[in-house]
């Protein structure tokens, strides 16, 4: 008996597990065509229809001793029992994969439960609606979401609360990235879908006596105000006020930045003339209810959106500043005081490039001209209200600081940055670039004390030394005569940065010390600049910068020393600077500014046989440079070799127009008429004449060589022609010619 009793609970235990078994795994039960699981997997994904249910007891065989004969009241229950497990583990798995978007492993476990005539919880139902709404951008997912909708009211389970506020979601987020701009609205269809569906939300709330609501409506309205999702709002907000449902102002004034987001300025006016309406009537009836007061958040939150800095899709070219400005004086109305966000978005206005543009074209006239000014008060105001935990917006100050810089207002500028240096304010990149542009206007205004102690500022609280700034100031200081200022700015600079400085602007104190004579300051930064070059040994980008800076250096100090008539210490040098050049180049030619200088230097002592081997070298190319070749003719001339400038002035000729080398064929016609060398004077006359390069004083080096020659025929037929025509000499001339004219009895 007792094997008997064994065998039967075996026999039980193994039907229960075979009965758990198929309903887990029904699919494989029996065998389906690839076609007809396809075509069962596409209906099913919108429609949800169920195929017939299958038969839940086991097939019949015939009794053995390891089946019973009848079916017992616990076989029942157990079966029962295993069914409900099996459901419960499916709609487990189910709901996983929804919480990954596995959309569609969802509709095949789903399709499995409804072919075991089970029907999910509204839980499941609603994590698998949150999942198509995860993926609304897709239509597909929008129209399954409706049909399973409609399904589930098929099958008794009502949609609640939740299963709307996923779908508003879903709408609010994926219909505003893929079709809302600032100047278009949802498709009316799915515009009229999310009202439909706040609409049903909302009843769902009233059936359970609008019990937390407040918390789900603030969780869509901070949803759709991130996405700028302004249509709907004003409706959610009415029908709250329509319930009597109390929102705070955080949640009000949310729904005002979503509207101004997304470039509804007339809904976001709308809601705070709702609040302002709903203040106004509390303080006729002290007893109502309101909706919210609206505070000075909610006055910025709609004027940022007139000034393009809500946040969203407000184009700038779309700034209405006029409405600004009448928001912000009815908010001085109703008793409330500004804050330094209100003004910092006013001066982004009035400051950015794009709305001056179309200002400048005509837009209106408030925003046409703004004075400086102005600008500066509306500065203040910020600064008055701001307190020292508030963060200036980087982007409003750089757009502040570049209008200043438009106007060169160089003071402006200053007075922010020791606003800004009072509060401990750290300056980003930009806005220190600003402040040293500043710098730099100032210098070339020669205002030195503003520049400087500026430039000593920044420099002291670690923004380095601005390249163009510092040479900009060391040439202010050159131009004023005060070196000794430009060498304290070196010196400071050095100090601080505990390095040298450019070798540019060593090089730039080496030219200036050379014009004022004071070659031994001018040796103390050439070494400096030597020291720079010979340190560049490993770094071919920084020798080749500081090769720069030491030719200029070599030629200022040849330059000096020629001056000085210091010969020898010039050729030294010159010779050094050669020797650096061909080390690095063996074919090295001497660049043309070098060769100015040695032609302009040997020129100036007389030295002219040194100057005609200085061009006779080999790595002095032909002179092709119209400014060297001018100070070549002009050196031969001040030494009195006429015949020698000529000749070069005539080669210069070979390689440039005569137009080019106009100043320099005058100098030469007027040494000739000197000498009263007739042929060439009249030759270089034609020349200029032919190409109608003619001047006065041309005319005038004429006649004083047909003077000098005795040609007073010539003299006097060429001062008749130039009185006809009606050209005017110096007195000087027209003094000397007639003072020739009576020695000789001509007139």
């Amino acid at each position: 008996m007792s094997v008997t009793s064994s065998g039967s609970t075996l026999c039980r235990r193994l039907w229960i597990k075979r009965i758990c078994h198929g309903i887990v795994f029904p699919q494989h039960s029996r065998s389906v065509s690839l076609a007809t699981k396809q075509t069962h997997r596409m209906s099913s994904q919108i429609n949800y229809q169920p195929p017939p249910p299958a038969p839940l007891s086991p097939p019949t065989s015939p009794p053995s001793f390891l089946t019973p004969t009848h079916t017992s009241n616990s076989v029942t229950k157990n079966s029962n029992k295993v069914a409900n497990l099996a459901r419960k583990s499916m709609e487990k798995a189910l709901v996983d994969k929804a919480k990954n978007s596995d959309v569609d492993s969802v509709h095949r476990l789903l399709a499995d439960i409804y072919r075991l005539g089970h029907t999910p919880t509204i839980t499941t139902y609603n994590h698998i609606i949150k999942a198509l709404a995860k993926q609304f951008n897709h239509e597909k997912r929008q129209l399954e979401a409706h049909a399973l909708l409609d399904d589930m009211t098929r099958r008794g389970i009502l949609p609640n609360s939740q299963t709307y506020i996923q779908l508003l979601l879903g709408y609010a987020i994926h219909t505003s990235s893929s079709s809302l701009s600032a100047n278009t609205t949802p498709p009316n269809d799915t515009l009229q879908e999310m009202q439909l569906l706040f609409t049903k939300f909302f009843q769902c709330e009233q059936e359970r006596h609008f019990k937390r609501t407040n918390r789900k409506v603030k969780k869509l309205v901070e949803v759709m105000a991130g996405v700028g999702q302004g249509t709907i709002l004003p409706m959610m907000m009415m029908a709250c006020v329509k319930a009597n449902l109390q929102l705070d102002v955080t949640t009000w004034n949310t729904a005002l930045a979503g509207c101004a987001k997304g470039g509804y300025m007339d809904a976001a006016e709308r809601l705070l003339e709702m609040m302002r309406l709903s203040s106004q009537q509390q303080e006729m009836d002290p007893g109502l209810s309101v909706v919210a007061i609206p505070d000075v958040t909610s006055y910025h939150t709609v004027i940022s959106g007139y000034l393009g800095r809500g946040g969203g899709f407000v184009d700038i070219r779309d700034m209405n500043i006029d409405r600004a400005v009448e928001l912000f004086q009815i908010m001085m109305d109703d008793g409330l005081v500004a804050d330094y966000r209100i003004y910092q978005d006013f001066l982004y206005a009035y400051t950015s490039p794009t709305l001056l543009k179309n200002s400048n074209q005509g837009t209106s006239t408030k925003q046409q001209g703004v004075p400086l000014d102005t600008l500066q008060r509306l500065w203040q105001a910020m600064m008055t209200t701001m307190t020292d935990g508030q963060k200036l917006d980087d982007g409003v100050l750089t757009t502040l600081l570049d209008c200043y810089l438009r106007t060169q207002g160089y003071s402006a500028v200053e007075q922010v940055y020791w606003d800004l240096r009072q509060r401990g304010y750290t300056f980003s990149r930009s806005t220190a670039i600003c402040f040293y542009k500043a710098i730099t206007g100032f210098a070339r205004k020669q205002h030195l004390i503003s520049g400087i102690a500026m430039f000593y500022d920044l420099l002291a609280y670690g923004h380095g030394a601005n390249h163009s700034a510092t040479s900009s100031l060391l040439r202010a200081c050159m131009l004023r005569g005060q070196l000794d200022i430009a060498q304290q700015i070196v010196d400071v600079i050095e100090e601080t940065l505990r390095k040298p400085v450019s070798g540019d602007h060593y090089a730039f104190m080496v030219r200036a010390y050379v014009q004022q004579g004071q070659l031994e300051l001018a040796a103390n930064m050439f070494d400096k600049v030597q020291q720079l070059y010979e340190s560049s040994n490993n770094n071919n980008n920084n020798r080749q910068r500081y090769l720069e800076s030491l030719s200029t250096s070599y030629q200022a100090m040849i330059q000096g020393y020629f001056k000085l008539d210091q010969l020898d210490m010039a050729e030294t040098l010159f010779e050094r600077y050669i020797n650096i050049r061909q080390q690095q180049q063996k074919s090295y030619k001497i660049d043309s500014q070098l060769v100015d200088v040695m032609v302009e230097g040997y020129g100036l002592i007389g030295e002219m046989k040194k100057l005609d081997d200085f061009l006779g070298r080999n790595d002095v190319d032909i002179i092709t440079n119209i400014g060297t070749r001018a100070i070549l003719i002009q050196s031969r001339l001040q030494h009195g070799n006429v015949a020698d400038a000529e000749r070069d002035l005539k080669e210069g000729l070979r390689y440039d127009d005569i137009k080019y080398l106009q100043s320099s064929v005058q100098a030469v016609l007027s040494s000739m008429a000197l000498d009263g060398n007739v042929v060439a004077c009249e030759y270089w006359v034609d020349l200029l004449s032919s190409n109608h390069l003619m001047t006065e004083k041309c005319y005038a080096a004429l006649l004083i060589c047909y003077g000098q020659a005795g040609e007073m025929i010539k003299l006097k037929q060429t001062y008749d022609d130039l009185n006809k025509q009606g050209v005017t000499l110096e007195d000087g001339i027209q003094d000397k010619v007639k003072s020739l004219w009576l020695e000789n009895k001509c007139i």
